[in-house]
Parts: C-alpha cells; structure tokens; sequence
C-alpha cells in the first residue's frame, strides 16, 4: 500500500488522530528550539563591530550590519525572513564570514537552494546538505552554527529529524511565510517568531532580484492582498487571453508555468508544442524527442557525483547517438571548475558551463544492474509546474491559469508563480477567471496548534507577531 492511500485512508477514518499527531510533531520542534534559544547567551559577537568597521564593502544594506549585531544578543536562534530576491543569502554569507573557519552546516529542502549556498558562501569550512540527506546520512559532528533555508517547505516531522540528529550552537532560520508551503504538514515556521525575542528576528524588504518597478509594486499587493492588484495588472498588461502569443517566445531565458499536466493548455501539450516549434533536428530515444536548443531541468539523480541536481536548468547543445548510446552536451545554470570533476565518473567537462553525459539502452551498460545509467536524468521544460519552479528564476515568466484549475490556485501558489520573473511576466487568464481568482484569494493561519503548544509545553510567547490571516476587501 502507498504511503499517500495509506494517508488518505487514515485521514478519511479518523481526520483528528492524524492532525493530532502533526500538532504532537510541531509542539516537539517548536519547543526545541524555543527552549535551545534561551538555553545559554552568545558572547560569539563581542568582536563584531571590530569585524564590521574592519570590512566596510561587505554590506550592501546597512541595516543588515544592524541586524547582525542584535541577531544573537539575547538569543541562540535567529530568524531571517524575507520576500524573493530581497537578499536573505548574501545576509546569510555575512554571518557565515563572521564565524569563518568554525564549522558551519548549511541545509535546504532543496537541491537549487543547496547549491545557491554553496556558490554564494564563500566561508571556510561550510558543509553543505540538502534535509533529507543529512538526516538520513548524519555527520554525527558538532556545528558551530547551523543554516536551515526554505523553512517555508520545511514540514514539522523534518524539521525535529533535524534537531533530534545534530548538535549546534546557533541555529539561523531563512525563509518567506508567503511562499508554498511544505507538502506534507508543517506550521511551525509560522509559529516560532513569536517565541524569539524581537532582536532576533529580521525582516529583509529590500528586493534585489529585479529592478522593475511595476513588478516590484505587484508583488508587494499580492502579497499583502492590497485592493489595487487589479490596477497593477491592467495597467502593466500583464494579463493576457490564452491564445497563440502563449507559444511566442519574449526572452531567451523563458518559463511557461502551468498547474495542469493534461489538457490543450496543461504541461504536456505545450512542451510537445514548443519543441515541435523547435527548427532542430529531431532525435528519437526510445518514446521521447529530444533536440539542440530545448530547455530542460534535471531531475533528481546520484549518478553525476553532485555536478548536477534536481531542478538544475540547462540547454541541449549537442546531441550524437551510436549504437545503444545517446549522448547529451548541456549548457547548465552553474558555474564550473576542474575540480569538480575529480571524482567524477559518468559525466564530462568540455568546457565554460558545458557537461556531457551517455545514456545506454537497456541491457548495454558495463552493468546491466546499473540503471541510472539508462534512465534520461531531465525533463524537457518549456513548460513545468508551479511547484516544480520553487527556488528558480527566469527572464521572462509565462503563467497559465483556466477556468479549469483556478480553484486550485492558493495566495502561496499564485505569489510564488509571479515572483519567479526577472523582467517579463504575463498571467494568461480570462478576465472572469482573474476576477473570480482574486476576489476570493485568502491567506489562512490555524491558531489552535499554537494554543495546544502552549497548553502542552508551558512555553509563553515573548513578543507579538502580526498574524498572517488576511483576505481581500470586495472590488
């Protein structure tokens, strides 16, 4: 039986024994770490200031000097919230640096955001791990400082296999309430800035990942349901009618994100439609195509020694097959180096940002049991899903929403999908489907866990958050 019908079966027979549980899971972490923040003081800091005066082209905001020197004063947890782009990783490195050469562990729910810190910290003697290997695969080692990002998708069972399988003395907290949640059931992101005193919170609202405005304004009224969403949208044209300008490219670096598999306008049909539009020669492998300029994102594999990883963008360069072998040049979204080919068995480097990698017939490896070696690591990806777009970001954003999902589009879902874009973005909906979309987009936040947490642990809050529920006002 599969874990998700045996999920449903028990959630059809007993919804409450099963919420029970969550609460039991999330009232555990929270009072975890609740209790790990007051456990000792930090005098870590005391040189900071030296640190800071001693680096002053360091800071690109300085409220972020600020920050960091209150960050651990009265506490051994802190918080970074921040909307995208806003910089939450480059305040990160600033205070992976301060504590540069202390052993340092930097995780993430995802492979993207693994790599986004690996290429963006540059401190000394930094581990980097996404959740699940780590607590399948723990070190056993003391951290000087841990690093937890995309807390948003954090669920609460993860999050105490974290704290029950690592010993740390600061623990760093990075995430957006507003961005999709944890797929299976987690709250306690939500929760926790109320029991961290204020100067351990930090809100980052500078954004850096685009500098246009109007995108800038969108984004901040969706994400506080302001009541001039409309306004941003008519007046930048960014809703379209689906049609034909859908499969008409505006950028190089361009997404197509849908919420459907099946359907005229689902995932499926347009990638067939876009690589058909593709004036590359065709090469057939097994039941797929593939050709020299599709865009693609790998999925998730242990066979290229970490080179490559799930959602990792690329392009097909070069495609050349033999008998029993395909063989894909791909440009990849990352910079490389020699070194990261040392141990590296199944993919090769050919030069700049270019690997190239075989995929065997079944029955042709050197080891018919090795079968990653015949499974294609990547999907074709004109167009992909909304959650499978988390932790990336494109040139041009193309969003798809029908009569026939807009349902299924929450505030997190919708947020996410807009603030994917760094210049272009075009919401492609009907004018009844907006209406009937945003007039009823909501964000919701279950108080009575926190309430059970309270009543179980003992634990008081020490400082008053705004609460994240909040609907539109009719238009």
């Amino acid at each position: 039986m599969g874990a998700e019908l045996l999920f449903d079966l028990l959630h059809a027979r007993d919804v409450a024994v099963c919420r029970m549980h969550h609460r039991d899971v999330a009232n555990d972490g929270l009072d975890r770490i609740v209790r790990h923040s007051g456990s000792k003081k930090c005098q870590c800091l005391r040189h900071l200031s030296t640190w800071i005066a001693a680096n002053p082209g360091t800071f690109d905001d300085p409220l972020k000097a600020g920050a960091l020197k209150d960050l651990f004063v009265k506490s051994t947890v802190a918080l970074i919230y921040g909307t995208a782009g806003t910089g939450k990783t480059t305040m990160v490195d600033l205070i992976a640096n301060y504590f540069d050469g202390d052993s340092k562990l930097f995780l993430a729910h995802t492979n993207p955001a693994v790599d986004n810190f690996k290429r963006r910290v540059s401190a000394s003697n930094s581990e980097f791990s996404t959740i699940y290997s780590h607590t399948k695969y723990p070190t056993g080692r003391h951290y000087r400082l841990i690093v937890i990002d995309e807390c948003s998708t954090v669920s609460n069972a993860s999050l105490l296999k974290i704290l029950g399988s690592t010993t740390f003395d600061l623990l760093v907290l990075v995430g957006d309430v507003y961005q999709i949640e944890s797929i299976e059931f987690g709250n306690w992101f939500t929760t926790i800035r109320s029991y961290l005193p204020p100067e351990s919170v930090f809100e980052l609202t500078k954004p850096f990942r685009t500098t246009d405005a109007a995108l800038l304004t969108l984004w901040d009224r969706v994400r506080n349901l302001d009541d001039k969403i409309e306004e941003s949208i008519s007046k930048n044209k960014y809703a379209t009618v689906l049609g034909d300008s859908l499969f008409k490219a505006r950028q190089a670096d361009e997404i197509i994100l849908c919420l459907n598999y099946d359907g005229l306008y689902g995932i499926n049909n347009v990638n067939r439609f876009l690589q058909a539009s593709n004036r590359s020669l065709a090469v057939e492998w097994g039941e797929s195509t593939y050709k020299v300029n599709d865009p693609i994102l790998f999925n998730d594999t242990d066979r290229f020694s970490g080179i490559v990883f799930n959602n990792l963008k690329g392009k097909i360069v070069k495609i050349a097959t033999d008998k029993g072998r395909i063989t894909f040049d791909v440009d990849i979204d990352r910079t490389l180096k020699l070194s990261d080919f040392a141990f590296a068995m199944d993919i090769r480097w050919t030069g700049g940002s270019i690997v190239q990698f075989d995929v065997f017939q079944r029955g042709n490896t050197d080891d018919d049991d090795d079968a990653s070696a015949t499974i294609v690591p990547f999907q074709i990806a004109y167009a992909v899903a909304i959650h499978k777009a988390q932790g990336l970001e494109f040139d041009s954003v193309k969003v798809v929403i029908t009569d026939a999902n807009d349902d299924r589009i929450s505030h997190a879902i919708f947020y996410t999908a807009i603030t994917r874009a760094r210049q272009d973005l075009n919401i492609f909906w009907s004018a009844e489907v907006q209406q009937r979309m945003l007039s009823k987009m909501a964000v919701r936040e279950n108080s009575k866990d926190e309430l059970i947490l309270r009543k179980r642990t003992g634990v008081t809050p020490v400082a008053t958050r705004q609460k994240l529920t909040k609907s539109r006002l009719p238009v």
